[in-house]
């Protein structure tokens, strides 16, 4: 009995919050020392912690499992699947506007379903976690397995893009960890983990420090950014691409439509649309 009045209480408060979350909060600021932090490198280092004696007690992570393990994993599916797979595409990048709009044009330029980070399973719990904290790295690693779980579902329906996944985390992560001292090129920090989905393709949007006066956005320049972006350089993924804004949107845009072309097309039934043809498929779990 006791079993079944925790797991209402914990399903009444995800679905609580869910609602609330459709308001933004002041996020808190943790003053826990980043450096003493770990490097995820699979779902189980996540599930560990999470589960651990720290953090299993606390509401929020046991509000976090809930969704991931019933929410995010839901097999519910309403299209009939093609005998081929489509591409599965990754837009990262270190400026949050720019990688979102071109994520969000080139999903419209193949058809694409449109996933963001945090998934709509998990967003409402953002600001559970202080920024910087411990359970953030946590959260946004669960969230990179709980989006893996949505590709998969639809690969064989839809090209899926991902408007952030794994990378941008992980150079931030080494950033905050290891600072000025990064580990070798050859440590596990910097590889694929092997239980995640890995994309056919991986943009990297780069956009300059130097852009952040234009109007087009109000974004500071990140004290981690260049620590982020020296990570990136030592990551060995052979699907990685940096793209650069500088030139501007347009431009990056037609760079990755022609990178994806060389790579992929002849794998892939890549059908361009016209580029102002109707909204992209922005699935929601």
């Amino acid at each position: 009995l006791n079993t079944i009045i925790a797991f209402n209480l914990v399903l009444l408060c995800y679905f609580h919050n869910l609602i609330r979350g459709e308001t933004r909060s002041p996020r808190i600021l943790s003053d826990e020392d980043p450096t003493s932090q770990p490097v995820f490198t699979s779902l189980q280092q996540v599930l560990d912690l999470l589960e651990s004696q720290e953090f299993r007690n606390l509401l929020p992570v046991h509000q976090l499992l809930f969704a991931y393990f019933n929410i995010c994993q839901s097999k519910r599916i309403s299209y009939l699947p093609k005998p081929i797979r489509q591409p599965f595409i990754v837009v990262e990048g270190n400026h949050r506007t720019a990688k979102r709009m071109l994520a969000m044009r080139l999903s419209r330029r193949i058809g694409a379903s449109l996933f963001n980070n945090p998934p709509r399973c998990l967003s409402s719990m953002r600001n559970f976690f202080p920024t910087g904290s411990l359970l953030l790295r946590a959260f946004f690693k669960l969230c990179a397995y709980a989006l893996a779980q949505g590709t998969r579902r639809l690969i064989n329906i839809f090209p899926v893009i991902l408007n952030g996944y794994w990378l941008e985390q992980q150079t931030f992560a080494i950033a905050r960890t290891y600072g000025a001292d990064p580990p070798p090129p050859d440590h596990q920090v910097y590889r694929w983990p092997k239980d995640l989905l890995k994309p056919d393709i991986i943009f990297f949007v780069e956009f300059p420090d130097n852009l952040h006066k234009e109007i087009l956005t109000t974004r500071p320049p990140n004290a981690h950014k260049t620590l982020a972006m020296n990570a990136l350089l030592k990551m060995n993924i052979p699907q990685l691409i940096v793209i650069n804004t500088t030139q501007g949107h347009d431009f990056a845009l037609q760079e990755m439509e022609r990178h994806i072309i060389e790579r992929l097309g002849m794998k892939f039934p890549i059908k361009w649309l016209n580029a102002t043809r109707g909204p992209s498929r922005g699935h929601k779990r």
